[in-house]
């Protein structure tokens, strides 16, 4: 790996995903053992993101997700609500713990390094897509194996936030971060 990405990726390190089939019942789990409270909840997430993409081709999915912090680390508690997405490939084969971790980029030059890298790695973009919001643009993409025979393998994904000039990050969660633009 170039030193570039180790300063990409070890700098920008923010998030990780759980899939979940009932968010409330996700929040309650994590909010007794850990005192985490993921209970800021974005429904119908994906209803106005653009440029979806699943695997390649156009994409129709929809999900919802509870987020929450630990210390600095963005939890991310993601539901599928309907059409083809990795999330429903998760439940749909089984599958359980993480299903990805998060890299937060800054610049556009950043994302494209990143995506180089990923696909040298042999991993495909799964499912991404672009949102706007009153405070920033974003770009996402979950990063998958190219391969069935690593079904538990560790998702990746890249958002890059383009900030609007003169805007502070959008304070969504808990009032104290502008991690995640909506």
């Amino acid at each position: 790996m170039k030193d570039s990405l180790k300063k990409i990726f070890s700098r920008s390190f923010d998030q990780i995903c759980f899939v979940v089939r009932d968010i409330e019942q996700a929040i309650e789990y994590w909010r007794q053992p850990t005192g985490i409270d993921a209970g800021n909840v974005a429904y119908d997430l994906a209803l106005h993101q653009t440029e979806k993409e699943y695997y390649g081709k156009p994409g129709d999915f929809q999900f919802s997700c509870g987020y929450g912090y630990a210390g600095e680390t963005l939890i991310e508690l993601a539901r599928h609500d309907g059409g083809d997405s990795v999330y429903n490939d998760w439940i749909q084969s089984g599958q359980k713990g993480p299903h990805h971790v998060g890299f937060r980029l800054t610049t556009p030059e950043d994302y494209a390094e990143a995506e180089q890298h990923y696909q040298q790695a042999g991993l495909v973009n799964a499912m991404a897509s672009s949102f706007s919001g009153p405070f920033a643009d974003c770009r996402c993409s979950v990063r998958a194996p190219q391969t069935p025979f690593f079904p538990n393998s560790l998702r990746c994904e890249q958002m890059l936030d383009l900030e609007i000039p003169g805007q502070e990050g959008l304070e969504v969660f808990d009032g104290s971060r502008g991690r995640q633009c909506l």
